[in-house]
């Protein structure tokens, strides 16, 4: 079962029934927005036994250290994005869309780099991770494109694909991310996700949307 505990800007998702699994955390001011969405939900934040993080970038996981603390669980992101995250590797994002590669020349290049961050994961990932041992019968699958570290979470044919695509405007259709390391990469996951037979695709910066929708968006890629 996933759920979203904070929509606007940024998603944030919950999945399980009896024990719990969260992805990404928002920005730096989600964190009590998603614990107060708990307690309504009548879930303790203890009861959250891992946090997943797509991808690095600030607005996802903002309220980490908070939450990390609140939960006191466990945390897991692909060990190629936690080395972006500390700065031993190059990320490669670069602007994507029109507007902000006008805003980026016109700025002489304005900073897409974030400074480095300080925390330690319990666990790396690299290609895939399985989550039934936090009691998920799911995976993470890794899933290159918006930044070398992207992964997305597969429950059944549903997948949480962080911002492999996106869909800032209300009832606007997803399509390629803003910024990214490599687009031909997002297409290329997107695809693999397909083939293994994900029909329901949850968006950071949008909706959920079906396999026919998300077709339709990578074609364009």
């Amino acid at each position: 079962m996933i759920r979203v505990l904070t929509k606007g800007y940024v998603n944030v998702f919950l999945i399980g029934e009896k024990e719990y699994v969260l992805v990404d955390t928002g920005t730096k001011s989600s964190g009590k927005k998603i614990l107060n969405k708990l307690y309504q939900l009548n879930i303790k934040p203890e009861e959250i036994s891992l946090i997943i993080l797509t991808h690095s970038h600030e607005d996802h996981i903002g309220s980490l250290k908070m939450l990390s603390k609140a939960t006191k669980a466990q945390t897991l992101i692909h060990e190629i994005e936690y080395k972006t995250m500390t700065m031993e590797i190059e990320d490669g994002i670069k602007p994507i869309a029109g507007w902000l590669k006008i805003v980026y020349k016109l700025t002489k290049g304005f900073s897409m780099k974030q400074k480095p961050i300080d925390f330690d994961f319990n666990v790396l990932c690299e290609e895939e991770y399985d989550l039934n041992s936090f009691g998920i019968n799911g995976k993470v699958i890794h899933t290159p494109g918006h930044s070398k570290g992207s992964i997305s979470v597969v429950i059944g044919n549903e997948a949480i694909i962080g911002d492999s695509l996106m869909a800032f405007i209300p009832k606007s259709k997803p399509k390629e991310p803003i910024i990214a390391y490599d687009l031909q990469k997002v297409k290329q996951s997107i695809e693999k996700l397909l083939d293994m037979g994900v029909t329901r695709f949850y968006l950071s910066h949008g909706k959920s949307y079906d396999a026919n929708v998300i077709r339709k968006a990578i074609e364009k890629i």
